[in-house]
């Protein structure tokens, strides 16, 4: 049983298809040869992962692009590791310049002559850039270049929440509650979940995804999955005795509750979050048609779907 049952998070579809799964973890691990990556992905356990594109694309045109979405999602897998204390992080004071190079490898940025052979040594020495390169090439091959160019915008916001967070680091301060969650609505899932419409074929005309109230419905959808992130990877962040990436700990620290409490709080926050996105989905659509809902019902899907991810995977299980 779910010890967090009270999250108030969708369940997840149950049809599966594991030969399809198979089929998009064996294309990831070929692409991953490819463009050197092969022993991170074999380092954080290949295994689930096609799984899960399967789950939260279930009307995906083709394997390649679940594929393609896969390589997105191991990309940002990548640029979260970065910027963690663990053996592919980097110090705070190196982070910005790693998250420089990651926005010049997937801007169409200006080659110069005189310095292409300097940028290609440094961005070709880091993962970050490895991966982000491949992935946006694979990109560019299946989406519009507006779909693409949403990603980019979506990843330039995440990169500024990360530098926050290295300011954090840099100044040995835990934030208080208010400016956690305020970064927290800039470094979230919200790259993670913002392509169903690519995997399926369709577009979200930007018109419509640029509204801001489309987009502070998408922004509260992807916070709400942080907080369920943030309780099911408790034990972990105990364990670094860090409370800079987890609101339970902040909330514990700040107003000298029980953890029981805190984690009781943050589930209600995000409980909040997502009964807003659904009242906005149903809002939204009437409002501005059936591609718009279609396109917000394939969020709700991707929440579910993450939250089983943080049940079944791994990375979320405490050992015994």
């Amino acid at each position: 049983m779910d010890a967090f049952d009270r999250l108030h998070t969708p369940p997840p579809p149950t049809n599966e298809n594991p030969a399809r799964a198979e089929r998009v973890e064996s294309s990831l691990e070929a692409w991953a040869h490819e463009i050197g990556i092969a022993d991170y992905l074999g380092e954080i356990n290949l295994s689930g992962f096609g799984n899960m594109m399967c789950l939260a694309n279930p009307r995906a045109v083709s394997d390649t692009h679940l594929a393609v979405l896969a390589k997105c999602f191991v990309a940002e897998y990548i640029t979260d590791d970065t910027c963690e204390d663990n053996a592919h992080g980097v110090t705070p004071a190196q982070l910005y310049p790693q998250l420089m190079m990651g926005t010049f490898t997937i801007e169409p940025t200006v080659r110069l002559a005189e310095y292409a052979k300097d940028w290609d040594v440094r961005t070709g020495g880091s993962l970050l850039c490895r991966a982000w390169r491949g992935a946006m090439a694979s990109l560019h091959e299946i989406a519009s270049p507006t779909q693409a160019g949403r990603l980019r915008h979506a990843l330039a916001t995440l990169f500024i929440g990360f530098g926050g967070e290295s300011g954090w680091r840099l100044g040995a301060r835990t934030p208080p509650a208010w400016e956690y969650l305020m970064e927290r609505q800039l470094n979230s899932f919200f790259c993670s979940m913002i392509l169903p419409d690519v995997a399926a074929g369709y577009e979200l005309d930007p018109r419509l995804y640029y509204l801001p109230e489309v987009q502070r419905a998408l922004r509260a959808a992807a916070l709400s999955s942080n907080l369920m992130n943030d309780v099911y990877s408790l034990w972990r962040d105990q364990e670094q005795k860090s409370t800079a990436y987890s609101l339970p700990l902040i909330l514990a620290a700040e107003e000298g509750i029980a953890l029981e409490v805190a984690v009781d709080r943050t589930i209600d926050l995000h409980n909040e979050l997502i009964d807003f996105f659904q009242d906005e989905k149903d809002r939204l659509t009437a409002a501005h048609g059936p591609v718009l809902g279609r396109y917000l019902s394939d969020i709700l899907n991707w929440l579910a779907v993450n939250r089983y991810w943080h049940v079944t995977s791994d990375r979320y299980r405490k050992p015994a």
